[in-house]
Order: C-alpha cells, then sequence, then structure tokens
C-alpha cells in the first residue's frame, strides 16, 4: 500500500502531510506523476494546473507557501478529492453538507495571494488523496510547498503497541489501515479550533454548513433579524425548518462589490437575493432541490457596511427587508410540489461574514 509523505513539524502541532507526486500541467493527470522532491514549482498562463497525489487519504488544514509571484496579486483555485475523478467536477467530489462540524463544507476553495509567503484555509477538509492547484488570474506563482498541517497526531502502525504480519501484504496493510482510521477518529482535547471567531466587531462566521436548532420546529410564524457586516461575497440565512430536518427555504445576499475570478454568477450574481428550496441551492444527484429564483436588490449592498436583515414569515411566503427597507416579497406555494421529507436543507454563510447576534421573535 502506498504510504503519503509526512514532512517534519512546523512547531504548531503534528507533522505535516505533504504529496508523494504531482504533475504540472493544463489539466489534472492521473498516469505519469513526478515524484514529488520538495522542489518549488511555479504555475503560469501555459502551466496552470499542479496536480498532488498524496499517497493515501489526509485530512488537516490546506495550505499553500508561495515563493513569489509577479503582478500585484494571483488567485488559485484549489479542490479536494478523495477519488481522482471528483478533481474534474466543478464542485470537486463535494459540498458535503450533511452535518455542521469542524470541517469545511466545500470541497474546493480560493485563495486570493497578494505577497510572498503561506496562506492557509480557516477550515480543515477531513479526507483525500488528490488536489489540484489551479492559476486563474494572468500571472505566475512559483510555489514553494503545499500540504495538509494535520489537527490529529497519526502515528505510523509500527511505531504503536502490538503488531500483525499476514503472508498476503494486503492484509497486513488492511490491519494498519485500522490503526491509522482509529487514531484519526480519536480528537485530542483542545485540538480542533473553534469555526466562529468572536471579535470585538462581533462574530466572524465563515463560510460553512450551518446547525439547525430542533426548537425552531414548534415555532408559528415568526419574524428573525440580525445584523450582519459582509467581508467578503455576501452572507446567508435559513428560516422555517422543518421537523424532517431541514429541508425548506434559503437565503442569500450578495454584494455588489469585487468578486473573485471564478464565482460562479449564474448560481449567485452580485447584488442579489437569491432565493432556494431543498437541501441546497447546489443542485446535486441524490439531493434534488428547487430552482434557484433571483431577486436584484434594489439598493448596493457594500462589503465592510453593517445591515440589518428582518425576514417574516407568513402564510403566504417571506418578507425580507434590510435597513427596513422592504427588498423582497418570496411566495411559497409553488415551492410546495418539491416538498420532500426523506431530504435534509442547509444554508451557509459564502466566504466570510460578520453576525454580531440573531434574534428569533415569536409573533
Amino acid at each position: 500500500m502506498t504510504s503519503h509523505s509526512v514532512g517534519a513539524s512546523d512547531g504548531s502541532g503534528p507533522a505535516l502531510y505533504l504529496p508523494v507526486a504531482y504533475h504540472l500541467g493544463k489539466q489534472p493527470i492521473v498516469d505519469g506523476l513526478q515524484s514529488y522532491s520538495g522542489d518549488s514549482l511555479t504555475l503560469d498562463t501555459s502551466i496552470p494546473v499542479l496536480t498532488l497525489d498524496y499517497g493515501a487519504d489526509v485530512a488537516g488544514f490546506p495550505f499553500v507557501e508561495v515563493a513569489s509571484l509577479t503582478g500585484s496579486a494571483a488567485q488559485i483555485e484549489l479542490k479536494y478529492s478523495e477519488s481522482f475523478d471528483g478533481l474534474d467536477m466543478t464542485f470537486s467530489d463535494g459540498p458535503w453538507l450533511f452535518t455542521n462540524g469542524l470541517v469545511k463544507s466545500f470541497r474546493t476553495e480560493t485563495f486570493n495571494i497578494s505577497q510572498a509567503g503561506r496562506t492557509e484555509s480557516l477550515s480543515l477538509q477531513g479526507g483525500q488523496r488528490w488536489q489540484t492547484i489551479n492559476l486563474l488570474t494572468n500571472t505566475s506563482v512559483t510555489i514553494k510547498s503545499a500540504g495538509f498541517r494535520p489537527s490529529v497526531d497519526i502515528k505510523p502502525a509500527s511505531s504503536l503497541p502490538g503488531a500483525f504480519s499476514a503472508s498476503i501484504e494486503d492484509y497486513t496493510g488492511l490491519s494498519d489501515l485500522g490503526a491509522r482510521v482509529l487514531q484519526a477518529a480519536c480528537v485530542g482535547k483542545n485540538s480542533q479550533p473553534s469555526t466562529w471567531k468572536v471579535t470585538s466587531d462581533g462574530a466572524l462566521i465563515r463560510g460553512q454548513y450551518p446547525a439547525k436548532s430542533a426548537k425552531g420546529t414548534t415555532f408559528g410564524n415568526y419574524t428573525m433579524a440580525f445584523s450582519t457586516k459582509i467581508v467578503s461575497g455576501g452572507t446567508g440565512w435559513r428560516v422555517a425548518v422543518g421537523a424532517n430536518g431541514g429541508y425548506g427555504p434559503y437565503f442569500l445576499v450578495t454584494t455588489g462589490g469585487p468578486q473573485l475570478v471564478n464565482s460562479n454568477q449564474s448560481l449567485v450574481p452580485v447584488n442579489t437575493l437569491t432565493y432556494g428550496f431543498g437541501f441546497t441551492i447546489v443542485n446535486q444527484t441524490i439531493l434534488p432541490s428547487a430552482p434557484v429564483r433571483h431577486i436584484p436588490l434594489p439598493v448596493t449592498l457594500s462589503e465592510n457596511e453593517w445591515y440589518r436583515v428582518t425576514t417574516t414569515i407568513n402564510s403566504t411566503g417571506y418578507n425580507i427587508e434590510i435597513n427596513g427597507m422592504q427588498i423582497a416579497v418570496v411566495p411559497s406555494a409553488e415551492d410546495k410540489q418539491y416538498l420532500d421529507p426523506c431530504l435534509v436543507c442547509w444554508v451557509g454563510q459564502i466566504n466570510a461574514t460578520f453576525f454580531p447576534h440573531i434574534e428569533e421573535l415569536l409573533q
């Protein structure tokens, strides 16, 4: 069985996971990879894609260390996947929207690199062998290293008490894999960072699958209000979560500010209220959702400005206000045909959003 490469610790915890093989080209490839020795690798417009193979499933905080770049900034898209095939998909082998946890809900993310040094994701990626780094901008980037900083120290089976050996090598490998999985499932005290960052400005909530309270299933029609400062992209919220696990409505507003190069403008347009019903606005094969509706905002929202968002539920739908101004009345009648008690719904904040407090007010 192929094993992953383990580098030296960066001093903040267990040893880093590093790739064992790579390829530079125009698209991901699975064959003909070269052994990775730690040399710097350069991406540019002629060779924009770096494929990385870690040899086995690894997990942790993705990082990229840039040695140099041309231009004032460069954007790179990172994809993570357990199987190689996921690298050819828009959302890789995700999104993972089944639970609210410490791992990132999405299996792709974009870094905006403005200077040399190390950039690390704010959220865990919880299980992948394959990764691509795709240069999106008309620049060049020299990558000194890339990998994952684990939050759990997984020791090789040979260093653990006890041993198992079989004449068939694969059987020995399966036993070693079991020991590795068991360690990965044991989370040390205080080893996992919070997905919310409490600051003097409020709680910074990064893009993730949010938790839903079972207490809300007993509410009648109500009004939910919160204050938000959009740091980048937009902010999303949910109301009317059902007892069937949350299958229902989802709202998302975006600013009119600058967007990342690979932002999906057809799915989430700028300065728009996006409304979805079902599990998610990303229509997945086994988790279908209603067609997404887009309502242009009558005002332009800006990043780093506070807004008061109010959603009122009534018998015919939802009334949405921002700073006391009505921006949309969303009817709910046409959603009934998409009701499916077997599915679970989600809502998430895209990119980064400040939520100082959320109030649920019964009418």
